[in-house]
């Protein structure tokens, strides 16, 4: 008679530590950097429209041969902090990190999107999508964010782009 393998899934949602359970030899990590922070727009005019931040990467490492016991570090990269109301840049996505004996896995996070600094009405641009990342088998990157939107009777903000799956890339902000 044939068995299935062992399979258990464990999620971090912040930084932490994963210990490799008795009976395990490998492991298959999926690691997602953070998105990028919006722009933003000078406070002094309606008139701007600012860029949506980028998605982070998602990078993949299967069959990863691991030791029972074996610790293994885990940082969650932060978000991008929004740009502020005198039109300054949205900051980078942080970098998410799995590390230990067995080796590292990155993904890196999403640009920051453009701010508008000027007083007469403008668009920023949206923030790249990371396409980086180290160690890994596979590697998704993350969608662009969109241009701000800006027309004489309409101003709309840039769309975030999609943070990359474990099976695909992420979208363009639309």
């Amino acid at each position: 008679e044939s068995q299935s393998p062992l399979q258990s899934l464990q999620v971090f949602s912040s930084s932490g530590s994963f210990t490799v359970p008795a009976g395990i030899s490998s492991i298959n990590v999926f690691v997602y950097g953070a998105g990028g922070g919006s722009g933003g727009a000078v406070l002094a005019t309606p008139d701007n429209a600012s860029g949506g931040g980028g998605g982070g990467a998602c990078a993949v490492k299967t069959n990863m041969t691991v030791v029972p016991g074996q610790v293994y570090t885990v940082t969650i990269g932060a978000g991008g902090t929004a740009g502020s109301n005198a039109g300054s840049d949205g900051g980078v996505g942080g970098t998410s990190t799995f590390a230990g004996a067995a080796g590292t896995i990155t993904a890196d996070g999403g640009g920051g999107g453009g701010g508008v600094t000027v007083n007469t009405g403008a668009a920023g641009t949206g923030g790249a999508g990371a396409t980086t990342g180290l160690g890994y088998t596979t590697l998704y990157s993350g969608g662009a964010g969109s241009d701000g939107y800006r027309t004489t009777a309409d101003e709309t903000g840039g769309a975030g782009g999609g943070g990359a799956g474990n099976a695909g890339n992420g979208g363009a902000g639309s």
